[in-house]
């Protein structure tokens, strides 16, 4: 929601200006004073920034709740979609997770509870960062704990050396 409050902001401040201009300026002398055709011009153009203001803060509103986040037991997926122009998927397995940091650096992102989490790819030697998190204390301990639960559960047992088809097919022997 720190990404769409400029933009609310904006909005209110625009409708506020303009309205409280056609409130409290008399019309008449308005359009005596600048004549008929630039009166309809200065009206068509307030009406288009206040749809254009209106548009482009629902699109950022909709871009917002299109970003998505899943943590599974094996993997971290980013959905990154926006309305018209972006389909971005982005895959971390647990297993090459390397490192894990959170930051939290400022007094808004202090008071309101946003922040980044940095992951560092130990193949790449590469920070992923997923910025704009609300709450990230729980994100981080929960890909920490998932972390775990994984190198506990998939890299400490035994390979299973059958290959893919056998273990596909079962113990049967191949004819």
């Amino acid at each position: 929601w720190v990404l769409i409050l400029p933009y609310f902001a904006l909005l209110v401040g625009l409708i506020v200006g303009i309205g409280g201009f056609f409130l409290t300026a008399d019309m008449a002398a308005v359009k005596a004073f600048l004549g008929e055709g630039m009166h309809l011009l200065l009206m068509t153009l307030a009406v288009l920034a206040i749809t254009y203001i209106f548009h482009f803060t629902f699109i950022k509103i909709f871009n917002y709740y299109l970003k998505i986040l899943i943590i599974s037991n094996i993997r971290i997926v980013e959905l990154n979609k926006t309305l018209y122009f972006t389909d971005d998927r982005d895959a971390i397995d647990l297993s090459e997770i390397q490192d894990l940091s959170m930051q939290k650096e400022g007094i808004l992102p202090t008071i309101f509870d946003y922040g980044h989490i940095k992951i560092i790819i130990a193949s790449l030697s590469q920070k992923k960062s997923i910025k704009y998190i609300p709450n990230p204390d729980y994100y981080f301990r929960k890909i920490s704990k998932t972390k775990q639960a994984y190198v506990e559960k998939y890299l400490q047992q035994p390979p299973d050396l059958r290959s893919a088809s056998e273990r596909f097919i079962g113990n049967r022997p191949a004819a």
